[in-house]
């Protein structure tokens, strides 16, 4: 009976060990949320927060150095990133684990980018990115995660605001109306067929009324 007692007492201590160490192993949740900014504009925001002593770094790469912060989007026709994801004020200090000065986050990292919405029904931004994380005696490997933001109907354009271009045909000179001199065409007709032109009779006889 003891065995049994003491067998079942070694597992559930098994068990706890293995949860606190699943615990050590994910210190950072992240969060993704998408906020309207400005008409066909929005801002999406990935926050993590980091548990206990453990740190995360930026976006900027160190020669030697931890592995940066990344991000990665999947390209769409519904959207367009603005620029580069933004991130928030670091704590900036010496680290006897790379024996260098760095930047990196303390219990809250925020990271921001701007897109431009550019479709006028709902949709999904996907992609994934990279982080890894420190204390003071050791890393934990880079770790990479995929990431969705809905982008619903309160976040879409408003009517009327996504530019849509109609061709108008130019008119031609040959299009254009024109006028038909239809003394002309008589006199060609009269010439063709041999016959004399009325107008150059009646500008005879004029003319010999005149002299008498």
């Amino acid at each position: 009976m003891k065995k049994i007692f003491s067998g079942i007492t070694f597992l559930i201590a098994i068990l706890f060990l293995n949860s606190a160490a699943a615990q050590i192993v994910d210190p950072v949740k992240w969060t993704f949320t998408a906020v309207k900014t400005g008409d066909c504009e929005a801002e999406l925001v990935f926050k993590a927060t980091i548990d206990g002593d453990w740190h995360m770094y930026g976006q900027k790469a160190y020669d030697d150095g931890p592995v940066p912060t990344s991000f990665h989007f999947t390209q769409s026709e519904a959207y367009k990133a603005i620029g580069k994801p933004v991130e928030k004020k670091m704590l900036k200090k010496f680290e006897p684990l790379w024996n260098a000065e760095l930047n990196f986050f303390e219990h809250e990292a925020i990271f921001k980018q701007k897109v431009k919405i550019k479709s006028e029904k709902t949709f999904e931004i996907n992609g994934n990115l990279e982080f890894m994380v420190c204390n003071e005696t050791n890393c934990l490997p880079p770790k990479t995660i995929n990431y969705t933001f809905k982008i619903d109907k309160d976040l879409l354009c408003s009517s009327g605001q996504i530019s849509t271009s109609v061709a108008v045909p130019a008119v031609s000179d040959a299009a254009a109306p024109c006028t038909i001199d239809s003394c002309a065409v008589a006199r060609a007709y009269f010439y063709e067929n041999g016959l004399p032109d009325p107008a150059a009779t009646t500008t005879a006889a004029d003319t010999t009324t005149a002299k008498t």
